[in-house]
């Protein structure tokens, strides 16, 4: 993977990130299941938010591509394992290198889900994330009052 874009210069627009074609065939194998099971949305350049629903719990993860695509065998997001048998609802922000999810896009979607009252519709709603990942649940978690925290 390759940013037109160097981090540090600034952008008079997104960066376009040049993907391997197994690597483009992964993104788009993750579209089809959300689209087929709630969605996928790709946010900027280098995030996107995959949705299963099933309510009534949801589990809200941040993950990294190159994590998902290392550590399982069908290269799903780990909440997805998690949840699907539970029958709870998972959204899971996946990120394209170490990002921080720090990207007006993500700003943007979450003040959407807000205004959609987005996770009212769950009984619980809980955020989880490790390292970084876990810095980006514990900021968005305020999206949620009322929510957890692992």
């Amino acid at each position: 993977m390759q940013v037109t874009q160097p981090h540090h210069q600034k952008s008079t627009g997104p960066a376009v990130i040049e993907r391997d074609p197994n690597e483009a065939a992964w993104w788009d194998s993750l579209e089809l299941i959300g689209d087929d099971a709630g969605y996928y949305e790709p946010l900027g350049a280098r995030h996107a938010a995959f949705f299963p629903d099933q309510v009534p719990t949801l589990l809200v993860s941040f993950e990294r591509a190159e994590d998902i695509r290392a550590s399982a065998a069908d290269q799903l997001p780990m909440a997805f394992g998690l949840t699907k048998p539970q029958g709870w609802s998972s959204l899971t922000l996946i990120c394209d290198g170490d990002t921080w999810y720090r990207d007006p896009a993500i700003y943007a979607y979450f003040d959407r889900l807000v205004d959609d009252a987005f996770f009212e519709d769950f009984d619980r709603v809980v955020f989880y994330g490790a390292g970084a990942c876990g810095y980006a649940a514990a900021a968005y978690s305020v999206a949620s009052p009322g929510s957890r925290v692992v």
